[in-house]
This record gives structure tokens, C-alpha cells and sequence, in this order.
């Protein structure tokens, strides 16, 4: 459609225009309101993406579908909520996203972020520990560098140690593999300067002041790569 179109040419005014014609011919339509959801959010919108992943979720519920279905909208929500320090309630849309199994590792390593900045450690502990049991490589070495800092924090140094080497090992090989994206290559940039500066032991002791312990994913420290936290909405 036009709208498509549009979005494809990130011409998002216009696309929303389109989108809300279409609405109003044709209320509720799946594909229409996941669209407008999307172009909110890339406008940066907070609020009324928001609204509009709260109103697919209305739409899906009521036509009683399975929760599956409605895992990829709780995921955005979760994504939605923490960009605006609403922790808790991101918790939960994560929760959610994880027990149906939709894009369970950014859902684990998200949900140990928000459990971060709630100050659950032990809980932020095992989410990072599920990311490294997923078969998301991009995200293990986040989840290694953050497992060094809290490791640290318990005065556990040979594990946080072993967090931080293998964090660099895997940033290296992010590093050096051919098909690493330019984002992901970015990030591990961060992250092996991050555990390489951790490992000095003369900065051991300015350690969470330089890593900004709960605080990773707005900082510029780390963040993920955007294929782990975005759904299609038009495909």
C-alpha cells in the first residue's frame, strides 16, 4: 500500500496520514494498527506508540488469540516502558514475552537491565546467566561484562575476572568475523574497551564509577543490536 511505501521511505508523516484513512475505513485492522505502532515509535513518540501497542494487545485479546501472538507487542511495550524509566512495569511485559518464547534472549538480557535498575542483583544475575545459555551470540558479551561488574560487587574478583575475559574474547571475535554488522561492531568496540580497562588492576578500584553498573543500556557503555528488539510490523 501507500503507507508501505511510505514507511519504507521513512517519510513517517505521510505514512501515519495514510494510516489513519485506512483506520478509519477499516478500525482495528491487525496490520494497519502494528504499522502505525512501529512509525510512532520511530518518530520517537513514546506515548502514543504506547497507546498504540496497548490497543493491538485490546484487539488481539478480544478476538482471543493465542499468547504468542501477543508476545512481540509485550515486548515492544517492555522496550517502550524502560526508555521511560518505567521499570516495573517493563518487568512485566518481559516476563510475558519470555513465557511465550518470543525473542527470549533480548527478553532475558532487557529483563536483567530492568532488574538492574531496580537494584535486584541477584535476579539481574540470572537473567544475564539465561542470555548465555541462549544461541544469541551478539548479546553475550554484554551479558559477560555485566556479569564481571556484578560478580565484583559480591567480592567474587577470579568470577568477575573470568566474566571480563571472556567478554573481551567474545568482543574480539565479534570484532574479526566477516559478518559482523557495523552496530555490532560498535558495540563490541565498547565492550572491549570496557573489559580491557576492568582487567587493569589500577582501575579495579574505579571500576562501577567507569561502567556505570545500572545503568548500561543508556549510558555509552553498551546497548544491543536493533534486530534483537524490533518486530516486523510489515511483513
Amino acid at each position: 500500500s501507500e503507507a508501505v511505501l511510505a514507511y519504507d521511505g521513512r517519510d513517517y508523516t505521510k505514512a501515519l496520514e495514510l494510516l489513519e484513512g485506512l483506520l478509519a475505513r477499516k478500525p482495528g485492522l491487525p496490520e494497519f494498527l502494528e504499522l502505525r505502532a512501529l512509525v510512532f515509535k520511530l518518530k520517537g513518540d513514546r506515548a502514543r506508540a504506547t497507546g498504540a501497542y496497548e490497543e493491538l494487545l485490546r484487539a488481539k485479546a478480544a478476538a482471543r488469540v493465542p499468547e504468542a501472538e501477543l508476545a512481540p507487542y509485550r515486548f515492544e511495550l517492555g522496550q517502550l516502558a524502560f526508555e521511560g524509566s518505567q521499570f516495573g512495569v517493563a518487568l512485566g511485559h518481559y516476563e510475558a514475552s519470555i513465557r511465550a518464547g518470543f525473542n527470549p534472549a533480548a527478553s532475558w538480557f532487557f529483563l536483567g537491565m530492568a532488574r538492574l535498575k531496580l537494584e535486584d542483583r541477584m535476579g539481574a544475575e540470572d537473567a544475564f546467566l539465561e542470555v548465555l545459555r541462549s544461541g544469541t551470540e551478539e548479546l553475550k558479551p554484554s551479558a559477560r561484562l555485566y556479569l564481571g561488574q556484578l560478580a565484583y560487587q559480591r567480592g567474587q574478583s577470579g568470577e568477575g575476572a573470568e566474566n571480563f575475559l571472556q567478554a573481551q574474547a567474545l568482543s574480539r571475535a565479534q570484532l574479526t568475523a566477516a559478518e559482523t554488522t557495523a552496530e555490532t561492531r560498535k558495540i563490541a568496540e565498547r565492550i572491549l574497551a570496557a573489559s580491557s580497562a576492568a582487567l587493569e588492576p589500577l582501575d579495579r578500584p574505579n571500576l562501577f564509577g567507569n561502567l556505570e553498573l545500572s545503568s548500561g543500556y543508556d549510558s555509552n557503555v553498551l546497548s544491543v543490536p536493533e534486530g534483537q528488539t524490533e518486530i516486523n510490523a510489515t511483513g
